[in-house]
């Protein structure tokens, strides 16, 4: 997931460094822990949103591939049907 962030926001390892780097000499050593763990905890609450928001989308998408599957063997029995072909249930009579 680190690197889908990484890709999201298109930063290289080269500009991470040019970025901890200036942020180093803004902030000097002592901030510099605290601004760390900062970044890490929004990287970690962006990981759980990520998450979060993937695990609904699988959810719902998964929900609509069942009605989806469902109108189509509707459609389908319904054509057979139409064609004068043998449904399930008309074998069993």
């Amino acid at each position: 997931m680190e690197v889908v962030i990484l890709l999201f926001f298109n930063l290289s390892g080269s500009e991470l460094l040019v970025i901890a780097a200036v942020a180093f000499l803004i902030f000097g050593p002592s901030k510099f822990p605290e601004i760390g763990r900062k970044v890490g905890k929004f990287m970690r609450e962006a990981k759980k949103v990520t998450r979060d928001i993937t695990k609904e989308f699988e959810e719902e998408s998964s929900h609509l591939k069942d009605e989806v599957k469902n109108i189509k063997t509707s459609i389908t029995s319904v054509t057979d049907n139409i064609n004068g072909k043998d449904s399930p249930s008309d074998t069993k009579k």
